[in-house]
């Protein structure tokens, strides 16, 4: 089912990636487990699909339940504050930090 998410969001298909959402949480799979496993990191989800992740997230009720961060190479700080995520890191390093300093 997390395939199917996954290849949702590539897609851009919101409403399967809803559907398979919902499925999945009906299974107790948090958002946090449901974003690590259905994010693929690269440019084409990253660089192009975040937004409408973000956009999914709060149509669905379930952006204020997660911390979106994005970063890397096909990301910047600019884009990330534009499509309104929680976080930029970029580089793992950085990342972890700003994951502490939003979880606390």
């Amino acid at each position: 089912m997390k395939d199917q998410l996954r290849q949702a969001i590539i897609d851009g298909d919101a409403g399967v990636a809803t559907a398979m959402t919902q499925a999945l949480i009906a299974t107790g799979a948090s958002a946090r487990e449901i974003l690590d496993e259905a994010l693929l990191p690269g440019t084409d989800v990253v660089g192009t699909r975040m937004r409408e992740t973000i956009a999914l997230l709060k149509k669905e009720g379930l952006r204020d339940a997660v911390k979106v961060m994005v970063g890397g190479a096909p990301v910047t700080v600019a884009y990330a504050a534009e499509i309104g995520a929680d976080g930029y890191g970029a580089n793992a390093g950085m990342a972890v930090e700003r994951a502490k300093e939003l979880v606390g």
